[in-house]
């Protein structure tokens, strides 16, 4: 489901107080390696109404997947 989609199903629905919309970006994000396209497509989510995100994170290594969960946090941040 399209972001755009998501927010349009979100306008009809009154949401309980405190109640998560947890949107998925769909394909892995690469925050090292393509940050502005990682943090557009938060942003996106964000805009149609997420208050969480689920990801899948392209990494080589144990190592760079620690380096892509710790830049991932900081794109989150910035948002």
């Amino acid at each position: 489901m399209s972001s755009a989609t998501a927010a349009e199903m979100l306008t009809r629905v009154d949401l309980p107080r405190r109640f998560d919309v947890v949107l998925a970006t769909g394909s892995p994000v690469d925050p090292i390696g393509d940050p502005t396209g990682c943090r557009d497509r938060l942003a996106r989510l964000r805009a149609a109404g997420a208050t969480a995100a689920t990801c899948t994170i392209a990494a080589r290594s144990v190592d760079h997947y620690c380096r892509q969960v710790a830049a991932l946090g900081d794109l989150a941040e910035s948002i």
